[in-house]
């Protein structure tokens, strides 16, 4: 009986209802000069711990960072300069993704946004 317990218990908690939701953005070219900028917002009614990461087309990290925000509209965001390759950023929420909003944006040199993705 205690095994049964057991192995239900971790069968639980290893269920995508506990699983944190990674949310990604697509695939977005970042020419030299101009910025590349992964930005969050809570939307949620609790503060919220979000890992930020800029990424290439090969999977190799640029920049990582973790922010906490809190409810109702607070956010954080990280950047980077044009790095002449394609990016995306991906979310990674301590909480309910539902409640976390995630974007990819490229600006060029004079700072005007040439591009925005959503995460999903």
């Amino acid at each position: 009986m205690k095994k049964l317990v057991a192995v239900l218990g971790f069968t639980l908690l290893a269920s995508p209802v506990f699983a944190t939701t990674v949310l990604t953005t697509g695939l977005m070219f970042s020419p030299t000069g101009s910025t590349a900028t992964c930005g969050f917002v809570n939307a949620g009614s609790k503060p919220v711990d979000v890992v930020i990461t800029l990424l290439t087309l090969n999977g190799a990290v640029v920049l990582t960072s973790t922010y906490t925000a809190e409810p109702k509209g607070q956010g954080a965001y990280i950047f980077t300069g044009g790095i002449g390759n394609y990016v995306y950023c991906t979310f990674q929420p301590s909480a309910s993704s539902k409640t976390t909003r995630g974007s990819l944006v490229v600006a060029g040199p004079a700072g005007a946004p040439q591009a925005a993705l959503p995460a999903n």
